[in-house]
């Protein structure tokens, strides 16, 4: 009778390894999926856009491959409109490139664009919209893990 005991007692420690080595391996597997965090951007007045852009740059410099989100809302859309200008009359759509070019992710605010009366054809090449602006902007805080900035 013992040694059947010993015999099940082996076998259900077998069992809770292999339970155990399993949990942990998807657990590690679920944390290798999820998105390096990164910084998100929060425009709201385009008097931010140039100084935004030159804060990217440098981090992009200083800390390569991170995530980079831009979300423009209110006025800050202003400089993702096809043919804006900076202050000093230069366009803002070549900086806009380069940053799509690195990778980084520029959204407008679609409840924005409603109110100016805009739609995604105003927009400049290659900038995509998110219904809500503060709600983008709050998932990738809370639900992203992304630094804050707002310039």
């Amino acid at each position: 009778m013992s040694r059947i005991l010993r015999s099940i007692h082996s076998q259900l420690f077998v069992a809770i390894c292999l339970l155990v080595l399993m949990t942990t391996t998807f657990i590690e597997q679920a944390q290798a999926e999820q998105t390096q965090p990164g910084v998100v951007f929060h425009i709201s007045h385009s008097s931010q856009a140039s100084r935004a852009m030159i804060q990217i740059t440098r981090l992009m410099e200083g800390m390569p491959g991170v995530p980079v989100v831009i979300v423009g809302v209110a006025d800050g859309i202003r400089f993702m409109l096809d043919g804006a200008k900076d202050k000093n009359g230069a366009p803002y759509s070549a900086r806009i490139e380069q940053l799509i070019g690195n990778g980084v992710e520029i959204y407008a605010c679609r409840n924005t664009l409603d109110t100016f009366e805009l739609t995604d054809n105003d927009l400049t090449f290659g900038i995509d919209t998110v219904p809500s602006g503060i709600v983008a902007v709050s998932e990738y805080q809370l639900k992203k893990g992304y630094a804050y900035i707002k310039p």
